[in-house]
């Protein structure tokens, strides 16, 4: 995740520490997210998409 935080923080469009970009990397890519949200909660795959792409985005373009 620190590589891809550091390719990510490269672009300029995020507005975190890389550190803390790959933290948030880590959390978000942890595969219990998707098991808890979409077999457990019963979120359609698409909505667990959007959610996901929404949370990390706005997450990542906060400063911090």
């Amino acid at each position: 995740m620190a590589m891809f935080a550091a390719d990510l923080t490269a672009t300029g469009e995020v507005r975190v520490s890389q550190e803390r970009a790959a933290d948030v990397l880590w959390l978000a890519q942890d595969v219990r997210n998707y098991d808890w949200l979409v077999h457990e909660r019963a979120w359609p795959v698409e909505q667990f998409e959007r959610w996901f792409v929404d949370s990390v985005a706005t997450v990542l373009g906060a400063p911090d």
